[in-house]
């Protein structure tokens, strides 16, 4: 329905206009989908790591980024 897709547009139009260059989030490595919908909205994985949940499990995740600025907008 695009709702994710619009709230992450929303998102980066709240960063750009407090100066934000880019934005980042982490998504457990085995949410593929969630990957795949980042990626088509112009996120790439920066990073991959290790996180803790709040029960204590260690779980994979990635870091996504996008990058908002141009550097010739910079």
């Amino acid at each position: 329905q695009g709702i994710a897709s619009t709230l992450v547009e929303h998102i980066e139009k709240y960063a750009k206009t407090m100066g934000l260059q880019s934005v980042m989030c982490k998504v457990r490595k085995s949410e593929q989908a969630n990957i795949q919908l980042y990626e088509k909205l112009g996120y790439y994985i920066s990073s991959e790591e290790m996180t803790t949940s709040k029960t204590g499990n260690t779980i994979p995740a990635v870091t996504m980024e996008k990058i908002l600025v141009k550097k010739e907008e910079r």
